[in-house]
């Protein structure tokens, strides 16, 4: 059989499938099994992801600068308004 062909007879097959057996099941019934479905699919495709290297947030926290005060945002901004003040002071 052609690939053409096997699609359309397994889109056949499938929705012989669903009309027989599927659609007269409960609504409760056909919530579980579309969960189990899914459930699957989403395993099998996390499965079939690249694995991760390494997770970044592994570094969060690690660097250390040599000033206690290195992530003062507040100081940070003193000594940025002491650097511009000191620079228009010396181009004046």
């Amino acid at each position: 059989m052609m690939a053409h062909q096997e699609a359309i007879f397994m889109a056949v097959s499938v929705q012989e499938l669903y009309q027989q057996a599927v659609r007269p099941l409960p609504e409760s019934e056909r919530l579980t099994l579309a969960a189990l479905i899914l459930q699957e699919i989403s395993q099998s495709a996390r499965a079939a992801q690249p694995a991760r290297k390494g997770d970044i947030r592994k570094f969060f926290g690690v660097w250390k600068g040599g000033d206690a005060n290195g992530s003062d945002n507040e100081q940070i901004d003193r000594d940025l308004a002491r650097a511009y003040a000191q620079e228009c002071k010396d181009e004046s």
